[in-house]
């Protein structure tokens, strides 16, 4: 495996503006993230003041998780089971991926009727009480 290294990395924090009053002290090409807001900034110049804003907002919904379900048994449809995301996704341009972990027996299924909180896994077959899915749900766009 080859793992590309920079040779100079610099990572500049700080709790307040960058750019009021006489900004912050940092070498020139430094980043600073605020931790107050989310903000990322890029240090351009000599100048305490010479900060650029590179973005800020709330944090973005994540892209990648990965969680499992238990089948209880219960459930109204074994063969159709609603599935809840554990963090609501941005959207529904999300792909899911799946496997059986200690299952009674494989299972293969189809992901569809997908919302931001939930979506509707279709099976081949009937799962088990105690069946243990584990899904990687990744953001497509």
């Amino acid at each position: 495996m080859i793992r590309v290294v920079p040779n100079i990395s610099l990572v500049w924090q700080f709790d307040f503006d960058p750019t009021t009053a006489g900004g912050v002290a940092a070498a020139q090409y430094a980043f600073g993230v605020r931790t107050d807001v989310p903000s990322l900034w890029y240090h351009i110049g000599v100048s305490p003041t010479d900060w650029i804003l590179l973005g800020t907002g709330a944090a973005p919904a994540p892209q990648a998780q990965v969680f499992q379900y238990t089948v209880t048994g219960t459930e109204p449809d074994l063969s159709e089971l609603t599935i809840s995301i554990p963090t609501a996704t941005a959207d529904t341009s999300y792909g899911v991926v799946f496997t059986t972990q200690g299952a009674v027996r494989t299972l293969v299924g189809d992901i569809n009727t997908k919302t931001t909180t939930t979506f509707r896994l279709s099976l081949t077959g009937d799962a088990s009480a105690g069946d243990v899915l584990t899904f990687y749900l990744s953001s497509l766009t």
